[in-house]
């Protein structure tokens, strides 16, 4: 299960790690992934939800690597 703690401190990131990483925003990744951007901000604002980057208040970034890693965390095998 994902950790609830799901901000990534930018200054605390190795930059090998952000190296070529194209960051969207929650509006971008929200359309990329059908979502709605609501979900996105209140999953953020309960510690919940897919890691991001939080360069400032009103900056906020998601990688589709997180993106892609959270869903996969979410996925569920009923049982037949």
């Amino acid at each position: 299960e994902m950790s609830k703690d799901v901000q990534i401190n930018v200054e605390t990131v190795p930059t090998s790690e952000l190296r070529g990483a194209v960051l969207y925003s929650d509006v971008e990744i929200a359309k990329r992934f059908g979502l709605k951007v609501g979900l996105l901000r209140t999953m953020r604002m309960k510690g919940e939800g897919p890691r991001y980057l939080k360069f400032s208040n009103k900056c906020v970034k998601y990688r589709v690597s997180d993106m892609e890693d959270w869903i996969a965390a979410h996925i569920v095998d009923p049982v037949r």
